[in-house]
């Protein structure tokens, strides 16, 4: 029987952690040795235009591990350098253009999202501008040299993360999946009372099941299957996942890659798939205000 001590070890030696000076800490791990861990965290500090931010991330991938870490590794950056051009010093100290602020803010966010992963797509139908004349060799040819350009469009990742400006208080919070944020608060008398500050994107939830119902004809009758969509996705919205975005002539080339999902994922898809997309990439957010906390 092991001890206590050697257990902990064992746990440790699964976990990816990150700890910032400021009392941020993360931690991912995946107990089960046979599986890989698909999440991927990301936690910066930024110093913009005398401003401190926080940039704190979640990534929750399926399928594999290449959209998950894409996103981490080169989002972040590129929501960064877009602050870098919008904000001032005196950005939020004017009552009378502070709401126009956030809402300049929210804006950046979500384009900057969704034209994140609009790329990742582009650059797969850049490769394969007619994947309807794809012979079996050309497309194992394309997976030999594209292997990473392909699964990052292939797999998928939820994405949902806080940006908060700590110099003027504020709480930005922009999610894409099915994974949720809550904000946690003392009480005067020393308990703990939490919020959840986001709905999630999934079939069960009343507004997306609406929103996608109404995206495509009413004669399909496999949208939802199972709480799944076309019976295979658990959300829908997420960051790659094109395989429910494009035209079924492509599944052909994914389905050349390795993928950790189930072996009816393609199967499934390919039979229910008649009007795509059925996931998009299109970002909810919210603002907080901080001060009163």
């Amino acid at each position: 029987m092991e001890t206590l001590e050697q257990f902990r070890c064992k746990l440790v030696s699964l976990c990816v952690g990150t700890k910032l000076d400021e009392g941020v800490h993360t931690v991912t791990f995946q107990p089960l040795k046979a599986r890989v861990n698909q999440d991927r965290v990301m936690t910066e500090k930024w110093n913009i235009s005398g401003q401190t931010w926080l940039f704190l991330a979640v990534c929750d991938g399926h399928g594999g591990t290449e959209t998950p870490k894409y996103t981490v590794q080169y989002l972040p950056g590129r929501i960064h350098a877009a602050l870098q051009t919008l904000c001032s010093p005196t950005d939020g100290l004017d009552p009378n253009v502070k709401e126009q602020f956030q809402e300049s803010i929210s804006a950046l966010l979500s384009e900057e999202i969704e034209r994140f992963d609009r790329e990742i797509g582009e650059a797969v139908t850049t490769l394969c501008k007619d994947p309807r004349k794809l012979m079996e060799a050309q497309a194992r040819l394309l997976v030999e040299k594209h292997a990473e350009t392909l699964s990052r469009a292939y797999h998928g990742t939820t994405l949902t993360f806080a940006l908060i400006n700590l110099t003027r208080e504020g709480l930005w919070v922009a999610w894409v999946g099915d994974l949720t944020v809550s904000l946690s608060c003392t009480n005067p008398d020393g308990t703990r009372s939490g919020e959840k500050l986001l709905d999630l994107h999934t079939p069960t939830t009343p507004s997306e099941y609406f929103r996608v119902s109404m995206s495509h004809p009413a004669a399909e009758q496999d949208i939802f299957s199972g709480d799944r969509l076309l019976g295979t996705l658990s959300m829908t919205r997420a960051i790659g996942n094109f395989l429910l975005r494009f035209h079924s002539s492509l599944t052909q080339l994914f389905s050349y890659l390795p993928t950790t999902a189930s072996s009816s994922y393609i199967s499934g898809i390919t039979k229910y798939s008649k009007t795509p997309p059925y996931v998009i990439a299109k970002p909810s957010l919210r603002y907080i205000n901080l001060q009163p906390f």
